[in-house]
């Protein structure tokens, strides 16, 4: 998240823990909806996950893009109904993966291997609201027509690995995601309600600091289905109660800290 050290300096922890988790159970809906998405792990404001596997999933590298610009499409809202700029990197690359858990109370599972590396280096490198892919990934895209992808600047990185990448731009590729969000059920509508979410709280906007909703979205998560449409939606809104948090400060202009968003 760009600026994220900045906004950590200027938010209550309260809110920031609301934001965080607002974000990042609106994705988990996603990845749900989607299907064979296992989150390894948050850490901080970084959400890594991989697409297919441990079952053979041949349409892998479509699961991990489309999430990916879910989760751009996630952030752009929540940043309208917080009034906080929220700006993403995602990076992703498609490869093998060593898998091996750790501890025996409250045993983790962790990935390793030079391709989570890669996705990783992907991340870094990656343009903010763009989703950053390998070669490998935009070979597996091939057969996905309406899918712009721009040549990306050689990274540094991967040029022992002698790899290319390309960048996803959100905004272009808005038709590639309509259509092939329209194969899993729900998530389409998903994105409508989060759609009219964000347009209530800017109907609100005078009313109550963006963060009061920011807060009550993240309770609110588990009642939203692929089935719920917007009047159910303007129904639950209508009911919600200014909690009257301070708005946070903006980040100044070139804040930019560690990277995160997805991986």
């Amino acid at each position: 998240i760009a600026g994220f050290t900045y906004l950590s300096s200027k938010m209550e922890a309260e809110e920031l823990i609301d934001l965080l988790n607002a974000v990042y159970t609106q994705i988990d809906q996603a990845a749900e909806y989607i299907g064979q998405i296992w989150k390894v792990e948050t850490i901080g404001d970084c959400y890594i996950a991989v697409a297919g596997g441990p079952l053979e999933c041949r349409d892998h590298a479509t699961r991990a893009v489309t999430l990916g610009l879910c989760i751009l499409d996630i952030a752009d809202k929540i940043s309208a109904i917080a009034q906080v700029p929220i700006n993403l990197r995602v990076g992703i690359h498609s490869g093998s993966i060593t898998v091996a858990g750790f501890g025996a109370l409250m045993p983790r599972c962790l990935i390793f291997g030079k391709d989570p590396q890669i996705a990783r280096v992907l991340e870094a490198a990656g343009e903010y609201n763009c989703v950053h892919v390998s070669e490998h990934t935009l070979a597996e895209l091939e057969s996905q027509p309406q899918l712009n992808a721009r040549l990306h600047d050689q990274v540094e990185e991967l040029v022992p690995c002698n790899m290319r990448s390309y960048t996803l731009p959100m905004a272009e590729s808005l038709s590639w995601w309509r259509r092939v969000g329209a194969q899993f059920d729900g998530l389409l509508h998903f994105h409508r309600d989060l759609n009219r979410m964000s347009e209530v709280a800017r109907e609100k906007e005078g009313e109550a600091p963006g963060m009061s909703y920011v807060r009550q979205l993240s309770t609110l998560s588990s009642s939203f289905s692929g089935s719920m449409g917007s009047s159910k939606t303007d129904s639950v809104f209508s009911e919600m109660k200014p909690l009257a948090s301070p708005k946070p400060a903006s980040p100044k202009p070139g804040g930019v800290s560690r990277g995160g968003g997805g991986r």
